[in-house]
């Protein structure tokens, strides 16, 4: 299986790992400890993500509010990635290599986007509906950003635009 990287994501994930034990103190702001808000942000696409370096999780910009949003996915949990204008978020899996450094892949299973059934992320079409696979199960809101976890879902949970 071929790997799957977004290298913005990974350096800002290796810093969030070298400052996750910092203190805070009451005589330190915010951006002495971590730095400006640029270094923990990415674009991909038409899609705008920040890490929270205090509490690790993975915002995104929620167009129609006009403010970040929780994605509901920390660090080292997913890899964001774009297929076409289409965000994708598929799972991770860390493995060790000789090195000692760590090789990021996706998980060996997908869901269908069609019929939801779980498959192995080789397959190119799904064995149940022939549904071809070309993106994890995982989406995202083309209107507000907002990620969809359900594969059968018709309408963002969180604005409420036709997915499709």
């Amino acid at each position: 299986m071929g790997e799957h990287v977004n290298k913005q994501q990974l350096q800002i994930e290796e810093r969030w790992k070298s400052f996750r034990n910092k203190e805070a103190g009451p005589d330190k702001t915010m951006q002495e400890l971590y730095g400006d808000a640029d270094e923990w942000f990415m674009e991909l696409g038409p899609y705008q993500l920040l890490l929270d370096p205090v509490k690790g999780t993975w915002l995104y910009y929620d167009r129609i509010h006009e403010q970040w949003s929780d994605s509901g996915y920390q660090v080292g949990q997913v890899i964001f990635s774009l297929s076409g204008e289409d965000i994708v978020i598929t799972e991770r899996e860390d493995r060790p290599l000789e090195d000692g450094s760590t090789a990021i892949q996706a998980s060996d299973e997908t869901t269908c986007q069609q019929c939801g059934e779980t498959i192995s992320s080789m397959n190119k079409f799904c064995p149940y509906c022939g549904n071809k696979i070309n993106a994890p199960a995982a989406r995202a809101c083309k209107n507000c950003g907002s990620a969809i976890k359900d594969p059968k879902a018709k309408f963002c949970n969180e604005c409420g635009s036709k997915l499709e």
